[in-house]
């Protein structure tokens, strides 16, 4: 079981070199992500970029309005995974947490604070699963970290194995005008505390309808994630990466921590997950990167900086600019410390009006915007600077 982590907290964001970050936070509660057995990890590191094409598609879980909720979850039971992160050396096991497919070509996803150790020592470690594949309950199958990003706490994995089974992915919490709502049911699977628990269901609700800002991560790479939906349905050590799907069967978030006082180390009816939005955003782009020996990379824009939750005299919402990395087009281009990001669009964007214009509230907007391009894009960056409305073309890093 990890060290608690603080829940609900006043943040200051820094991301390295680019959009990762870390916040500086009041002391409220705590948030404990729930995979089991964790090790202390360091920073990640960016992949190789790719280049765009169209990647095969796979089908819907074709869930009907006539379909039950016991049809719904042994359905998705086919497409549940135990994920496992075992040390070469003598297959002691570091991580284990749950997944979920989301391609039939062998694709899934979990939490990065699952996968962390074989994400920064590739070499010491490596990745089992365990799923229901027809008939057979299999404990061996391999598989490869294809991409992850440890602020937004989702990696993507690659298995030999295809699946008959996949979720639907269904964003309705960052972009959606299908926006989840309070009291709205919820039910999740996954392997609670151990791996003969495979397959436990739970049900519940979403409780609030409200962004919560809470602790995702591990070790000494812990985030503030600005944007968790906040739900009932229970969940325990083992469950980090695991589905939350709404009443129609769709996947709508990652199961990854717990809320819990120090006095008191149970959930309490407080569980978190990440949003599946990013999700919807990178995978075709891993995908079609995979299929052409590439890797997908995040783009990044180069630069550190804060939220207006950092210090009391930032009154704008936005990223302030406090270092521009010397080797990035931003730098290049003029873009200087104090400066705030207030909203990017394609290279052609002239204002807020263009389709691709995408706001910029805080640290977790920005890296959601960027993953709508590729590292060597050409972007429009929108900011204010002294007071002046201004705007640049940029090429990502």
């Amino acid at each position: 079981m990890q060290k608690s982590k603080t829940l609900f907290s006043k943040k200051i964001l820094t991301f390295f070199v680019g959009i990762f970050m870390a916040i500086c936070v009041v002391l409220l509660g705590a948030c404990t992500p729930l995979n089991q057995n964790p090790e202390p990890e360091t920073p990640p590191v960016s992949m190789p970029s790719t280049t765009p094409s169209t990647p095969p598609q796979s089908p819907p879980n074709n869930f009907s309005s006539t379909t039950t909720r016991t049809e719904m979850a042994e359905n998705m039971l086919g497409a549940l995974a135990t994920v496992k992160i075992l040390r070469n050396t003598d297959s002691y096991r570091s991580s284990m947490g749950s997944g979920i497919a989301v391609h039939a070509d062998g694709y899934l996803i979990t939490n990065y604070h699952v996968i962390y150790n074989e994400a920064l020592n590739p070499d010491d470690y490596y990745i089992k699963l365990e799923m229901m594949v027809g008939t057979e309950f299999k404990t061996d199958i391999s598989a490869e970290l294809l991409w992850y990003n440890a602020s937004l706490d989702i990696a993507i994995l690659k298995s030999a194995q295809t699946f008959n089974s996949i979720a639907t992915l269904s964003d309705r919490w960052i972009d959606s005008n299908n926006r989840l709502r309070i009291a709205e049911e919820v039910w999740t699977l996954g392997t609670p505390y151990e791996q003969g628990l495979w397959g436990t269901y739970s049900q519940g609700t979403i409780s609030s309808s409200l962004y919560r800002v809470g602790v995702t991560g591990v070790g000494e790479s812990t985030y503030y994630h600005n944007y968790l939906i906040q739900h009932s349905a229970p969940i325990s050590s083992g469950n980090s990466g695991g589905p939350l799907f709404d009443s129609s069967g769709n996947l709508i978030g990652l199961n990854t921590c717990g809320y819990s006082s120090s006095s008191n180390k149970t959930a309490n009816g407080l569980f978190f997950a990440v949003p599946i939005y990013p999700v919807t955003l990178a995978l075709n782009k891993v995908i079609t990167a995979y299929n052409n020996n590439q890797s997908y990379t995040t783009p990044l824009v180069g630069i550190s900086g804060y939220d207006k939750d950092a210090v009391s005299s930032f009154t704008e919402d936005g990223v302030y600019v406090q270092g521009v990395s010397e080797t990035s087009s931003a730098f290049a281009q003029g873009l200087t410390v104090s400066a705030v990001i207030k909203g990017i669009g394609n290279s052609a964007c002239q204002d807020a009006n263009d389709p691709s214009y995408k706001n910029i509230t805080c640290s977790y907007d920005l890296i959601y915007a960027l993953l709508n391009y590729y590292s060597g894009d050409t972007i429009t960056l929108f900011y204010t600077y002294n007071g002046q409305n201004l705007s640049m073309n940029v090429e990502l890093s």
